[in-house]
């Protein structure tokens, strides 16, 4: 008995697809052109930019935390098909239910501790070494966007729960 889970494209969240893809954007492209300017100025005119290293590694934090979720929803995370040479059908299936669940877990844990890190950040009032930004926000964007991973997760495992248990999706 071989049972299939219903081919689908990646999942929607409109807004939030195209306000976080707006923000991934704009980073990238400032980042760009803080490299520039800062490689510019130090090889040309010997006077790099003040607090590019640190305006970069905000910035990179924005990237990989703002592209999570977008990523957790079409599930493009870099993975090993390790065990699928293995695994047929409802073991592949399974398989795939307890790594959703894992990264529920995780994005869960982590989500809750990076907001409770955020927390601390902000009542101590924490900034940036050279530019003096303040970290909080970074902190609490990073908690957000790791809960809505999580919450993507959660909502794709439910979903392919349904559709693997639910009624008129096995075939015989």
């Amino acid at each position: 008995m071989e049972i299939e889970l219903a081919e689908e494209s990646p999942p929607s969240f409109g807004w939030l697809d195209w306000s976080l893809g707006l923000v991934i954007a704009a980073t990238l492209f400032s980042m760009m052109w803080i490299t520039f300017v800062d490689v510019v100025g130090r090889y040309l005119f010997n006077h790099p930019l003040q607090g590019a290293y640190e305006i970069t590694e905000l910035s990179l934090a924005v990237l990989v935390f703002g592209g999570l979720p977008l990523v957790t929803a079409r599930r493009e995370h870099v993975a090993t098909p390790l065990f699928d040479n293995f695994l047929r059908g409802f073991g592949r299936h399974l398989k795939e239910l307890a790594v959703d669940l894992t990264g529920i877990a995780a994005c869960t844990v982590l989500a809750w501790r990076l907001w409770l890190q955020a927390g601390e950040t902000a009542a101590l009032r924490t900034n940036s070494q050279v530019l003096h930004v303040p970290m909080a926000p970074f902190v609490y964007f990073m908690a957000i966007t790791s809960a809505i991973a999580a919450l993507v997760l959660l909502l794709r495992f439910a979903k392919d729960l349904r559709s693997l248990f639910g009624s008129g999706t096995a075939s015989p």
